[in-house]
This record gives structure tokens, sequence and C-alpha cells, in this order.
């Protein structure tokens, strides 16, 4: 908190991946929740999954339940959601969501949403299979947000479509890193279907 602090005093815009593990947190007078809100209180850019939006807010997630692009988000309740976000965190410019619904253990479809300074954005889905690897997604899809509002920084759409179309390559390669080019990104967000064949 104090180098959060720190670089607030110096007008440093902060990023906040919220990021939960719970062994991360056995141990004394740890509070989780607590910890993490008042860290996203300092920052204009927080991501997560439904499940740790929950933990660090409190707020009952909304249920994602795709299983193919028929499926419809309710713009609506992410409205009523993202309001009562804003208002527990005021100084977040951007808020993202990403989601997952585990079909089964080699087949997932992901999406994510982004409130934008008032304005909400969702992505389109894309239907994994097979998965190879997990391990890495949430950090290529952080990774490739930020890549893009440093590319694209009036673009909150395409900062959206190209972090979920990162992640979603992610799922296809084995290891840690997302090994993949901005050009390969591009080609799988502007492909039909959404299914990684890789």
């Amino acid at each position: 908190m104090d180098a959060v602090a720190m670089a607030d005093e110096r007008g440093i815009e902060l990023t906040c991946d919220i990021n939960y593990r719970g062994t991360l947190w056995k141990y004394p007078g740890a509070n989780a929740r607590q910890s993490l809100a008042e860290l996203m209180r300092y920052s204009s850019f927080v991501f997560g999954d439904q499940n740790e939006w929950y933990m660090a807010s409190g707020l009952e997630p909304i249920p994602f339940t795709a299983t193919d692009d028929t499926y419809r988000f309710d713009l609506e309740a992410y409205a009523r959601y993202f309001d009562k976000l804003h208002k527990m965190f005021p100084r977040c410019k951007r808020m993202l969501i990403g989601h997952r619904n585990q079909l089964s253990f080699q087949h997932h479809v992901n999406a994510a949403v982004l409130w934008a300074e008032g304005k909400i954005y969702t992505s389109r889905f894309y239907d994994i299979e097979p998965i190879v690897d997990q391990m890495g997604v949430g950090d290529a899809w952080v990774a490739a947000f930020i890549h893009a509002r440093m590319r694209w920084p009036d673009d909150d759409r395409l900062c959206l479509d190209f972090s979920v179309s990162a992640s979603a390559l992610k799922n296809t390669i084995p290891g840690d890193q997302n090994l993949v080019t901005e050009a390969e990104i591009m080609a799988n967000l502007n492909g039909s279907g959404g299914r990684i064949d890789r």
C-alpha cells in the first residue's frame, strides 16, 4: 500500500488485476476483500473474472451460462452491477469482467464485458475445444488489454476484443507464455465462428 500511495502521489496511473488466490491470504490478520478493495480504490483499470470481482466487492456475480454464440448478455443487469461497482470504486475508469463457462475439462466458452466510463461493451464468444493449457490465460488477457490500450487508446471496443482474442488463443498454447503475435491475435479476432483451431 505504501508503494501504491507513492505512485498515486506522483500521478502514475494504476491498473489492478484482482487475481485472487485463496492460499495467499492464509496468515494472521489477512483480509482479502478489505485489502483488494483498498488497492482497487487507487486504480483506473480493474480486471478480474466474476468470482474475483465477487471476492473484492461482495456483489453477487451475474451468471454466465453461454454454451454457444446464441447467448445474450443481460445488459440491464450489467448496468446495475457496474453502477454499484463504480460507487464503490469511483476512480475506476474501466472495469473488465472475464467469463468462462466450462462445458467440460477440454471445452470452454469464453467472453468478457467491459465498462468504460459509463459505456458497456461485450465481446464475441470463443468456443474453445480442445483446451491445451489454461495456465496464464488471465495474464494473457490482462497483458493484451494493456497493450491494446497503449496501441489504440481511443477504441475501447477494439481493446476488449483484442484482449479476449489473445486469451482465447492462450488456451491453445502449452506453457505459461502466450506465444502469439499482434497479427495473429488480430487474425483470430477477425475470424468467423469463434472456434479456435490450431
